[in-house]
């Protein structure tokens, strides 16, 4: 892949054109004045080379002239060219750039190379806006869910021909974080809302979490109907069921996401950012699901500080900033009602124990799964893959990996643990 970077920058800041043209001329010279031709013959080739070199060098000038008097009058100007990044409705992102005091190369054009976090580039073509200004708009197609820091803007100045290239690099400070979507695909249905603060009165009632699960000692205002009679012939006392409670003030549900990865750094890279694109994207849709007009959520990760809002944006955020890491995750809880935690086959068994110790009874888990994201292989299908032509060099590194049963083990181990303490789950 370095290599092909290197031959990329060669292409674009050497004059390849050139070198053919002259190379070509060089070819048909020799050929001509080393052949067994007549006196006459020789003296039209001779008259033929002059011609073309008289007009490739005439193109060669003319390219010349064409970039350099505008390059040489913006260096001179030393403007930096603005960049700003735009949403549209899809969460998908625009890239504008504006020059001032930009002339364009006569017939040419100039196009501008944004490069991201030294792996990703975009090349956007300027359009001239009249009083010396350029502009380009052009939608990016980063292909992954994460936040990218943009290093370089390098402005190209193009000839007609595409003979030469002249270029200034830039060094622009500036990030953009490329969004989940969603269609809502996975949900979470009858989540009791839970949280340490309930502050802000809603207009509708909302359930609340341990609701018909807790037990009081009987009082003579209770109904008869309510009292738990296999307890009362157990022990002879009288206990009730809590009624259903209704509070209008239960106006924020906290989420949480861990993003521990302990298998991370020995998958396969595009497995592992395959995964965590399909994960990032599996919380924004449960997020969705709960966030109401009048319900704020309070998303909590175990490597950034909760944010607590019912903005879409400000929550697909701080999801698409996640990475998978190796810390501890316990701490981030501190003791919070959570009601929905979203897990991943990343984490190990061992620390899922952990986080169910530190949970209530009614906390939901969601659980993603990474066969989610991987083509499940039977007989027929490797059959199919071994006598077709396909490109499924992912899958066929998946089928082969060492790593394959322990992930598959770790996850019979999580569900076995969400199964035997009684878990609400879900399993995506």
């Amino acid at each position: 892949m370095k290599y092909k970077t290197k031959i990329r920058e060669i292409r674009k800041k050497i004059p390849v054109r050139t070198v053919f043209f002259i190379v070509l001329l060089v070819f048909i010279a020799v050929d001509y004045f080393d052949s067994n031709a007549s006196e006459k013959v020789m003296d039209i080739a001779a008259l033929l080379v002059k011609i073309m070199i008289f007009v490739i060098a005439s193109i060669v000038v003319f390219s010349i002239a064409t970039i350099l008097i505008p390059f040489l009058l913006y260096l001179k100007t030393r403007k930096q060219p603005s960049i700003e990044f735009l949403y549209d409705s899809k969460n998908n992102i625009l890239c504008k750039i504006e020059c001032n005091r930009l002339i364009f190369p006569l017939v040419g054009n100039v196009k501008a190379e944004l490069i991201f976090s030294r792996h990703y580039d975009t090349m956007v073509t300027l359009k001239r806006q009249g009083g010396g200004k350029a502009t380009g708009l052009k939608k990016l197609s980063l292909p992954d869910i994460q936040n990218y820091e943009l290093e370089t803007v390098t402005l190209f100045f193009y000839d007609f021909f595409r003979m030469f290239s002249l270029y200034r690099t830039f060094r622009l400070q500036s990030s953009i974080s490329i969004l989940p979507t969603g269609n809502r695909e996975h949900s979470v249905a009858n989540v009791f809302p839970a949280t340490d603060r309930d502050e802000i009165r809603t207009d509708t009632f909302h359930r609340k979490e341990g609701e018909m699960l807790k037990f009081k000692n009987f009082e003579s205002s209770d109904d008869i109907r309510r009292i738990v009679w296999s307890v009362y012939a157990r022990s002879g006392e009288l206990i009730v069921r809590t009624t259903e409670m209704l509070n209008m003030y239960a106006s924020q549900i906290d989420v949480f996401a861990s993003f521990n990865g302990k298998y991370n750094n020995v998958l396969d890279a595009e497995l592992a950012s395959r995964f965590l694109n399909y994960y990032k994207t599996s919380i924004w849709e449960i997020c969705l699901s709960l966030k109401t007009a009048d319900r704020e959520i309070n998303f909590i990760s175990d490597r950034k500080a909760a944010v607590t809002t019912n903005n879409e944006r400000e929550i697909a955020v701080r999801i698409a900033e996640m990475s998978w890491h190796r810390d501890k995750i316990d701490e981030y809880l501190l003791g919070r009602k959570i009601a929905v935690c979203c897990i991943s086959s990343m984490i190990a068994a061992d620390e899922v124990e952990k986080l169910m110790d530190a949970m209530s009874e009614n906390t939901f888990i969601v659980f993603v799964r990474l066969q989610s994201v991987v083509e499940k292989h039977t007989v027929g299908s490797i059959l199919r893959k071994i006598f077709t032509v396909q490109d499924e060099k992912f899958n066929w590194k998946w089928l082969f990996s060492n790593l394959r049963k322990q992930i598959n083990s770790n996850d019979k181990k999580i569900l076995n643990i969400l199964q035997s303490r009684k878990m609400n789950y879900l399993e995506i």
